[in-house]
């Protein structure tokens, strides 16, 4: 596993929206954003700080919506909004 996606999975399962961002933060100056990791990595980035502002951060979800790997997932998250709840529990 790498550093990127360990640093996903680490996100994935934090309790806040802070723990999330902080764990992605880390390895978001290597992530290539039209690339299928990046574009996912940096998309669950946009949930967990749409989730702690409360509002969405249009310029990253616009700049995600070109990425054709993450695209449908970035159209659902800006139609529906985020999950209400990190890690475990929301799954």
């Amino acid at each position: 596993m790498t550093e990127i996606q360990a640093a996903l999975s680490k996100a994935k399962k934090a309790s806040t929206p802070e723990q999330a961002i902080s764990h992605l933060q880390e390895v978001q100056p290597y992530l290539q954003i039209n690339s299928n990791l990046g574009g996912t990595v940096l998309l669950e980035l946009a949930i967990a700080l749409w989730q702690r502002d409360g509002v969405c951060d249009e310029a990253l979800c616009g700049e995600l919506l070109g990425n054709s790997h993450v695209r449908r997932d970035v159209q659902l998250l800006l139609k529906n909004g985020p999950p209400t709840k990190r890690g475990e529990d929301a799954l």
